[in-house]
């Protein structure tokens, strides 16, 4: 009997951090146009590659990409995590060794799902240099569930060397009234994000955008 995708908790938390995600592109490569993969359409790219989408840029150059939403009860953590083996028992190799993007993001929803309280945007090329280097130190960790036999590989991403992080952002809160910074729509447009302290930033960018 064929799983019905509509009840899959995954699959729902991917539809609801998809639109999102696109905004942030959208600011980040501006003019992009988005096409997402999958293994129900039968995907080589997804199901051989493990790439979920690509940007295609106003040049006509594309970017390949993986993404991952995590639920809110995870944002303690920074954690870029990756399958390393799918099955450690008969030895089936996981989205490490076959992951072929150049970019990769990573976000954490708000407790109301609406939103994302923080993410990062990582320059996967680079990544994968500097794990040949050894200069990223991964740490491996197997599926809690006692019937899972993957097992996965991770990062903390505020531990990455600087150049393999293309943007990041985690919703401030202001250190008077504790309110949480909310993104208005012409922040996400001009590719705008805040760190820890409410300091806004926008990428390789010298000044701020202002309001319009």
């Amino acid at each position: 009997m064929l799983k019905n995708f509509d009840d899959d908790p995954r699959k729902q938390q991917e539809a609801k951090g998809q639109p999102i995600a696109d905004a942030i592109y959208k600011a980040q490569y501006p003019g992009c146009e988005i096409k997402r993969f999958s293994r129900e359409d039968e995907s080589v790219l997804d199901i051989k590659f493990a790439i979920d989408l690509q940007l295609k840029l106003t040049s006509g150059q594309i970017l390949t990409c993986q993404e991952k939403f995590l639920s809110y009860k995870y944002a303690g953590f920074n954690s870029v995590t990756i399958e390393f083996m799918q099955d450690f028992k008969t030895g089936e190799e996981g989205d490490w060794f076959k992951m072929a993007v150049q970019i990769y993001f990573v976000a954490y929803f708000d407790k109301d799902e609406q939103s994302f309280l923080k993410w990062a945007l990582l320059d996967w090329s680079a990544i994968a240099k500097e794990t040949a280097s050894n200069r990223i130190d991964w740490r491996t960790n197997q599926n809690k569930d006692g019937h899972a036999r993957a097992s996965f590989r991770f990062i903390d991403w505020d531990k990455l060397p600087s150049h393999c992080i293309i943007a990041k952002y985690i919703k401030p809160v202001n250190s008077v009234n504790k309110q949480i910074h909310l993104m208005e729509q012409w922040e996400i447009d001009a590719g705008i994000w805040y760190d820890k302290d409410g300091n806004p930033n926008c990428g390789y960018r010298h000044t701020i955008p202002q309001k319009p």
